[in-house]
Order: structure tokens, then C-alpha cells, then sequence
């Protein structure tokens, strides 16, 4: 898997490269998917994009920290 960098401005006159930040991939589940199968797509969905933006997060980069959040709150919320 190939990643392009993204260019943010930083300060003044300067320009950061930020490794993009990784968002959510849609899940579909079937409707006969028993209930351990379905809680288990959506937790590796969430692990996934969890640390998919690991590189993104180490870079400072806000959006990667945003993504990974939102990871955390999709996967306490299939636990609940």
C-alpha cells in the first residue's frame, strides 16, 4: 500500500510533510452474521484504523490523533 504525503503549512515560509491520516472503512454486515463474527469485523475495523494512523500520529499530525480518537470511540462502543 502506497502512501502519498500530504503538505501542510507549518510556520511561516515553511511546509511539513505529513504522512495522511487513515480514515474508517465502511462495514457491511450480512444479516444472518452471528453475533461474535460481527462483533469481530468491527473491532479489526477499528484496530485497523487504529493503527493505520500510528505513522500519522508519531508525525504530529492532528488529523492522524482525530482518526485514531474516533478508532478508540468505534471500538469501546461495539465492547458496551
Amino acid at each position: 500500500m502506497s502512501r502519498e504525503l500530504a503538505i501542510i503549512p507549518a510556520r511561516a515560509g515553511s511546509v511539513v510533510h505529513h504522512t495522511p491520516a487513515v480514515h474508517h472503512t465502511p462495514i457491511e454486515l450480512p444479516p444472518d452474521i452471528e453475533t461474535g463474527d460481527g462483533f469481530r469485523l468491527i473491532a479489526l475495523a477499528c484496530l485497523r484504523q487504529l493503527t493505520l494512523n500510528e505513522p500519522a500520529l508519531a508525525e504530529g499530525a492532528s488529523e492522524g490523533v482525530h482518526q485514531m480518537r474516533l478508532a478508540t470511540r468505534r471500538l469501546r462502543a461495539a465492547i458496551s
